[in-house]
């Protein structure tokens, strides 16, 4: 709300006199303050122009505000460049997991297995696990395991083709005592599991 304010407050000082380097360096503060990039450039590049003509046609005894503009754009240009680089690694993150999937679809598809959306009703992110074949050709799947008591659920992140059901079961309730830290009344066991897939 307020940098917004702001960048309408310094626009108004700006429409009314055009050389208030002031009034443009708030805006460029301002719209650094929300991520407005090229918005900020432009004002701060405006005002540096403005401060460069005013100090030709007259002699202030001011102090320059050359330095702190300079720092400024310096600022928002680092700003746009970090976040066009993010930009472009979440696509490069994308792309990667597209392709790793896609590679996991075609080799379940050649072993008469279907890899199909998610039973659980949410839309994965970048950071949750995603099917993979490694370089050896075999294929790794996220698994969850629900809890449906505590209503909890655990994600095992890269389960082989090659792994068991036991192995899984092993992992999944593999305490020094077989059973998980949370579940005291031991209702969650290897012989009560009941396996959906």
């Amino acid at each position: 709300g307020l940098w917004h304010a702001g960048i309408g407050a310094a626009e108004e000082a700006i429409a009314a006199w055009p050389e208030n380097v002031k009034a443009a360096a708030r805006k460029a503060q301002c719209c650094k303050e929300l991520g407005f990039w090229d918005r900020g450039i432009e004002a701060v590049t405006t005002a540096l122009k403005t401060e460069a003509a005013m100090k030709k046609t007259e002699e202030s005894s001011k102090a320059s505000v050359r330095p702190a503009l300079l720092r400024l754009r310096t600022e928002l240009l680092r700003g746009k460049e970090r976040v066009s680089r993010m930009s472009r690694e979440v696509e490069e993150t994308k792309e990667k997991r597209s392709k790793a999937v896609q590679a996991a679809r075609e080799l379940a598809q050649t072993r008469s297995l279907r890899i199909g959306p998610s039973l659980f009703g949410t839309v994965p992110s970048l950071h949750d696990p995603y099917p993979f074949v490694d370089e050896s050709g075999i294929m790794h799947t996220p698994v969850r395991l629900v809890f449906p008591g505590p209503r909890l659920v655990e994600t095992a992140a890269s389960v082989s083709e090659m792994s068991t059901v036991q192995q899984l079961f092993e992992m999944a309730l593999g305490g020094p005592d077989g059973r998980l830290p949370w579940d005291e009344r031991r209702e969650y066991r290897k012989d009560s599991v009941v396996i959906l897939y």
